[in-house]
């Protein structure tokens, strides 16, 4: 499978599992956070194709629900409901 299809099939799997996918001009690589219930994905668009593989299938990863097709299934995402509050 090429980069260029593996990453648009990571793309589409954060679509279907409601994970919101945005690219921008970061200056670190990015990564998952949760906002209000939802997940979101940002990424650095300057990344390199298998970093950016990388990322999206480590953060589906980390994404509750049905196992993931980047690996290892659903871990959950840490901090429970309260993730990033003090």
């Amino acid at each position: 499978m090429s980069k260029t299809s593996r990453l648009e099939q990571l793309e589409q799997e954060c679509k279907e599992r409601g994970v919101r996918l945005i690219y921008d001009d970061l200056r670190s690589e990015g990564g998952l956070c949760r906002l209000r219930g939802s997940f979101y994905l940002i990424l650095n668009r300057r990344l390199a194709f298998e970093t950016k593989i990388r990322i999206i299938a480590d953060a589906l990863a980390r994404v509750p629900g049905a196992d993931s097709a980047a690996g290892a299934g659903s871990a959950g995402f840490p901090g429970g409901n309260h993730a990033g509050r003090r």
